[in-house]
């Protein structure tokens, strides 16, 4: 569900894929599987980015960053500092974005 909810989103339908994303989180949530609930949170960040909800996107890259940092999953870590510096970006608060994307450069 987490691929139709991109699919949705990349021709433009943000609705519908926001949907698919928020079912397939509490799927994966249910049945337990941390890495896909990771990746639910990463893209539900990227959704609120793009519709310029950066403090809603922040919360949800932070709360992927901190499983997949359990995990020690660095593709997904990478992703999520990304999505952090960005946002803080936006934000204006240019310092902690620098801080966030040399983080991601780490990984």
């Amino acid at each position: 569900m987490l691929f139709l909810g991109l699919i949705e989103w990349s021709f433009g339908q943000i609705e519908k894929g926001f949907g698919y994303t928020q079912d397939a989180l509490q799927l994966s949530r249910k049945d337990g599987d941390e890495i896909m609930v990771a990746w639910g949170h990463n893209i539900l960040g990227s959704f609120h980015y793009d519709l310029n909800d950066y403090e809603n996107s922040l919360k949800y890259f932070e709360r992927a960053l901190g499983i997949l940092r359990k995990l020690q999953s660095t593709e997904g870590e990478a992703r999520a500092l990304n999505g952090i510096g960005n946002n803080h970006l936006a934000l204006g608060n240019p310092q902690k974005a620098r801080k966030f994307q040399e983080k991601c450069l780490q990984v």
